[in-house]
């Protein structure tokens, strides 16, 4: 029996990151023999990721929060490491909506890892079920709230699409790679092709 080596939940293709390569063997005084050896990730490839994704989402001025721990979609043959996360929050009809997308490194199930995000939405600070409800419960405005639960639901909504966007984007240049599952076999070998 097989399995899929990639675990992906939210990103729009899947970005490997931190998977084995061959290199030219170096030999005693230094020099590269024509002889190639695979060379595994390790911490430090993975540390190096973790900064250099920090560096990238950094650069976007958009006030990028260093995370830690694993995500909530985490599967057991699938290690997860949270990265960070990046929360715009607006106040619309007197309640505080906000977007947060988290950035996260899921760890394959053969070999490397891929890149993906978690998408949480909010009102007032809870998970955002019905918007309309829940402005018709915590808003002041009564006579308007379904008015403000579009305008707020609108702005979520297009928000939410410039985050997945700006991290779709950075994922592509770190990974240099997208790809997408064509298929699953009933023993669990997946293909996969350029997305």
């Amino acid at each position: 029996m097989g399995t899929s080596n990639f675990h992906n939940v939210n990103a729009k293709c899947i970005y490997p990151v931190l998977i084995d390569y061959e290199s030219f063997v170096i030999d005693d005084d230094g020099n590269e023999t024509e002889e190639k050896e695979t060379v595994q990730s390790d911490e430090n490839d993975q540390e190096f990721l973790i900064d250099f994704l920090y560096e990238k989402f950094n650069e976007l001025n958009l006030n990028f929060q260093e995370g830690s721990g694993s995500d909530l979609n985490e599967l057991r043959s699938y290690p997860s490491k949270i990265v960070g996360s990046i929360t715009k929050e607006k106040t619309i009809g007197g309640l505080s909506v906000s977007v947060c997308l988290t950035s996260v490194i899921r760890f394959a199930y053969y070999e490397g890892a891929n890149l993906d995000y978690e998408i949480f939405e909010e009102i007032e600070g809870k998970d955002l079920v019905n918007i309309e409800d829940q402005y018709d419960f915590y808003s002041e405005y009564k006579g308007i709230s379904k008015k403000h639960a579009q305008i707020a639901l609108n702005w979520l909504e297009t928000t939410k699409n410039e985050l997945v966007d700006l991290f779709e984007n950075v994922y592509r240049e770190v990974s240099g790679v997208k790809l997408r599952k064509v298929a699953t076999f009933s023993n669990g070998e997946t293909i996969y092709e350029n997305c």
